[in-house]
């Protein structure tokens, strides 16, 4: 038998037999050294034909020009769509798409009759509309009510009056551009839904669009809600970018749907008066009277929490922006409040629009778009503070300048680069010391706050192409002093450490706008963005994480009717009755706080009544009364049976058109402690005592992550296994709900934003509390803290 081979020699029989001797003799090869820059020079005209070959393979290979586009850009329509394809590639699109077999469109079909007239009848109404445009005028008929004819008629008398050189037609000022644009502000009243274009005036009938609708409708899923079309989210898987950008880049939404007022006074008393009213303030601070910061938290309605806002002050006239579910509300209150001292209020909400922009480069990114002078000393300070990172930048900080057109620069440019010598923290120390006109142009603030001057910013504005024709002549910036300049308001929010707000003129909105989303490393963002940024750093937003409050409140119960909505259409086959299988209790399809708050009162008058004792669930009795014929409460089931009939009577209260009662509210410590020890007495009828309630932030500790309406449940005795989880999460230890969740990509595990009974927070020191989401039967095991 021959002896065993060495392994050693085995590996290295087995790397020579893969080992290609080759012999090197190029002449830039002396004394075992390679000349790169020798060896590149002679073999360069072999490399620019490998290049140039791997190009030709590239676009000779059956790949379509949508298959070879980056992911960002692709659209899973793009394979019969041109117009979802990028410009630069249609006209390949089109011969691919014409060569294919099955890619030649249909001839289409000659229109004859009633469809043929209808459809002239749409081009004359068009051409008659775009002569008006011309003529420098909105059209001033209604165009929703009336028939094509009665149209045609009204469009030709509005044309002749326009040809007698009148100023104002059917009420309606002369425009000063071509481009449709005009300050709709509303004076002494709400002002008039924008009419846009005529050629979408049905479609904006119930729903106004923002200045940017027609740029999301091909980039974003938008939602119908406050009257106004908002953007939901992007088109694009974006939750894991989104995150990223927020980090390391920028996050843009178009939040024109905030509605703006503008208040003016008398004299500089009343205005310190109203700010009292409407402020926390019980004395305002200086800095927010002199203009040099903008107020941005909570607003208030004799003397109540309504909901957060922006107030920003310059002389006799005060800046509001809140919420647009809250705004005609908001907006009667400012009225009367106004109505005291002799001032007025203006309805800004069709005549100013904002931009948010989120994440360290907020600064940098707008900065690259707006091509400032340097001599001017506001100008100055704002490129100081662009060029760092606005993580130390006090919230409410506050800029107002003037800009060029935007669109007058083929892109976006870098800024001029900031002396070396300047330090951050000089910067911010001087911000507290040098005055409000360092940073606010009063020039660009007065044009902002005024009608008429707002009006102004828009003569000869340049449409699309009237730029293209301008820039085909030259290609440098079109710089042209006799362009009037828009006026912006930038402010840093509190409600994030690099958040921004930018407040111009509606139209000028969509011009900014595309410039931005141009910047390198500038994502969109909507509403469920903003939703998911705020969680991840552990913020409630507004209104959806504030059910004590009556926007909050209103937000959770439609979204139950959505979800019920939803549930009704699933087939009988596939739909689970969680009441019968005894996974929920009160409604499923959201937080029920009415039950939480009965619930929790009623547990709470069985201890003051039986102390010391525990409530059986059951009894043998199906239910027992007392004297008065009414069911008495003795067991959980009772309970249980009363809270069904509470609802039942808030259900007829709602049909007779009783004012709505939220059942719960924030606590306070002067206003609930009596409650929550016991001191006040406490009826299962129709005076119900309101449900203190405290928010909190909860973060998972094993697996899973909480869901939206989940149930939240106090901790009872030890838990060592799942059989332990669940026989805590019952129904008579629960204590809230879960108002936002999901995952956390920050922690790296689920987090949420929820609302805790008083009672539970208050007396006990546990911090873990058991969740279940909706229809889960898997409890999980959170902390939770107060925000």
């Amino acid at each position: 038998m021959p002896p065993k081979q060495d392994i050693n020699n085995k590996k290295a029989k087995l790397y020579s037999s893969r080992t290609i001797r080759t012999e090197f003799a190029d002449p830039n090869y002396k004394e075992g050294k390679l000349s790169v820059p020798d060896f590149l020079a002679s073999r360069e005209f072999e490399i620019r034909s490998l290049e140039l070959a791997k190009l030709k393979s590239k676009y000779a290979l059956s790949n379509r020009c949508f298959q070879s586009l980056p992911r960002s850009l692709r659209r899973r329509t793009a394979s019969h769509n041109v117009k979802r394809i990028p410009k630069r590639l249609r006209n390949r699109a089109i011969k691919e798409m014409q060569n294919s077999a099955n890619g030649v469109p249909p001839k289409p079909k000659h229109l004859r009759g009633k469809e043929l007239y209808r459809l002239k009848m749409k081009s004359k109404l068009l051409r008659l509309a775009s002569r008006v445009k011309l003529l420098s005028s909105v059209p001033g008929v209604e165009m929703r009510e009336l028939n094509l004819r009665s149209k045609l008629n009204a469009l030709q008398r509005q044309i002749k009056d326009l040809n007698r050189n009148q100023e104002v037609i059917n009420g309606m000022k002369k425009l000063n551009n071509t481009m449709g644009s005009y300050d709709n502000t509303g004076v002494g009243g709400l002002a008039p839904a924008p009419r846009g274009n005529l050629k979408y005036t049905k479609r904006q009938k119930d729903f106004v669009w923002l200045p940017t609708h027609i740029w999301h409708a091909k980039r974003a899923h938008l939602i119908k809600k406050f009257g106004y079309q908002i953007p939901l989210r992007p088109t694009q898987k974006c939750f894991k970018s989104i995150n990223r950008a927020s980090k390391n880049g920028t996050i843009v939404y178009d939040t024109s749907y905030y509605d703006y007022m503008i208040v003016t006074v008398t004299d500089l008393d009343h205005r310190g008066e109203l700010l009292k009213e409407i402020t926390k303030f019980q004395t305002i601070p200086s800095k927010y009277l002199n203009g040099a910061c903008s107020y941005d938290d909570w607003l208030y309605k004799d003397g109540k929490v309504i909901g957060k806002g922006l107030v920003y002050c310059h002389d006799v006239k005060i800046l509001i922006r809140v919420y647009p579910s809250m705004y005609t509300e908001y907006y009667e209150y400012v009225s009367k409040l106004s109505g005291k001292f002799g001032g007025s209020v203006h309805d800004c909400r069709y005549s100013l629009g904002s931009i948010e922009l989120t994440g360290p480069e907020s600064l940098r990114s707008i900065t690259k778009i707006f091509h400032l002078d340097k001599s001017n000393e506001v100008c100055q300070n704002w490129l100081n503070f662009s060029s760092f990172k606005d993580s130390g930048i006090p919230s409410g900080t506050t800029f107002s300048f003037n800009v060029q057109d935007p669109r007058l620069w083929t892109g976006p440019t870098n800024p001029p680069p900031l002396n070396s010598s300047i330090n951050f923290n000089d910067l911010i120390i001087g911000l507290q010391n040098q005055p409000s006109r360092t940073r606010v142009d009063p020039n660009a603030i007065e044009t902002l706050l005024d009608n008429e001057k707002r009006n102004d910013t828009y003569k000869d504005q340049l449409s699309i192409k009237k730029l293209s024709k301008k820039f085909s002549e030259s290609k440098t910036p079109i710089i042209d002093e006799s362009q009037p300049q828009i006026p912006i308001l930038i402010t840093k929010l509190t409600k994030t450490s690099n958040n921004w707000c930018v407040t111009l003129p509606w139209y000028w909105v969509l011009p900014v706008w595309i410039q931005l989303t141009k910047v390198t490393n500038v994502k969109l963002g909507g509403l469920q963005q903003m939703h998911q940024i705020n969680l991840e750093n552990n913020r409630a937003t507004f209104p959806t994480d504030f059910p004590f409050l009556r926007d909050g409140y209103l937000e959770n119960e439609f979204k139950i009717l959505e979800n019920e909505k939803k549930y009704n259409k699933i087939p009988a086959s596939h739909k689970l009755d969680y009441h019968k299988l005894g996974m929920e209790h009160g409604n499923f399809h959201g937080s029920d706080w009415r039950f939480l708050q009965l619930l929790s009162m009623g547990l709470k008058y069985w201890q003051l009544q039986n102390p010391g004792k525990e409530l059986p669930k059951t009894s043998e009795n199906y239910a027992s009364f007392n004297e008065e014929l009414h069911q008495s409460f003795e067991t959980l089931d009772d309970l249980l049976q009363l809270i069904e009939q509470a609802k039942i009577l808030d259900l007829e209260k709602k049909e007779r058109g009783e004012p709505m009662v939220i059942p719960i509210e924030r606590y306070e410590k002067k206003k609930h402690n009596q409650l929550l020890n016991g001191e006040v007495d406490i009826t299962l009828k129709d005076s119900v005592p309101i449900l203190p309630i405290v928010q909190v932030k909860i973060s998972m500790k094993n697996k899973g992550h909480p869901t939206d309406n989940a149930r939240i449940f106090k901790v009872v005795g030890d838990i060592n296994s799942e059989e332990d989880l669940k026989k805590s999460a019952c129904i008579e230890n629960l204590i809230g709900y879960v108002t936002s969740g999901t995952f956390n990509l920050n922690s790296g595990h689920g987090s949420g934003i929820g609302c805790l009974s008083a009672f539970h927070t208050k007396s006990t020191d546990s911090k873990y509390v058991i969740i279940r989401n909706i229809g889960c039967s898997e409890p999980r095991v959170g902390e939770w803290e107060t925000i």
